[in-house]
């Protein structure tokens, strides 16, 4: 039998992690192994469809394009959590503390460490609302491509004003 808090009894010691485990991941919405390769499909996904306007792939676009990808992709992950597991686990917020005391010739010191971790609803409506601003932003929801697909009109319109008035100047 080992001493008290020195281990298990009778020399048991659990298996190491591998590299590349997943033994402390919950949902993966903050692990770019889970988020990356699935934002790297949604983006292929949107700019390799027929209907995706040009624009969008223009290398301007690329870093809104990737994080607008990343959003989506971080709220599919919670999303897949959420339909997995009961809603009491999803609506908790959780600190979590971890204490060390050490002690030395007759003296001791605490050391105490706590971390806050929002709930999976709190950061599925945060995400939610990031990929819902960026969406916005690149014109992927009707109201956003129709303002976007009216300045690019008036903008045509602009320029064929403009060259109307050069040959106009041109023949005077």
């Amino acid at each position: 039998m080992s001493e008290p808090g020195k281990g298990p009894a009778r020399g048991y010691r659990w298996k190491d992690a591998e590299p590349g485990n997943e033994l402390a991941l919950k949902h993966g919405a903050n692990s770019p192994r889970r988020v990356e390769p699935l934002a790297a499909q949604i983006a292929e996904s949107l700019l390799n469809h027929p209907e995706t306007p040009a624009y969008l792939r223009e290398p301007s676009y690329v870093p809104v394009v990737r994080a607008w990808a990343r959003a989506e992709a971080v709220v599919s992950l919670l999303w897949d959590w959420l339909d997995a597991h009961d809603l009491d686990a999803a609506v908790a917020d959780v600190t979590e503390t971890d204490e060390d005391e050490t002690r030395s010739k007759g003296s001791g010191s605490k050391h105490t460490l706590s971390r806050h971790v929002e709930s999976v609803l709190t950061q599925l409506h945060r995400h939610e609302t990031r990929a819902m601003n960026l969406r916005s932003r690149l014109g992927l929801d009707p109201l956003s491509r129709a303002r976007l697909g009216k300045d690019v009109a008036s903008q045509q319109f602009d320029l064929a004003r403009l060259f109307a008035e050069m040959q106009k100047d041109g023949r005077e």
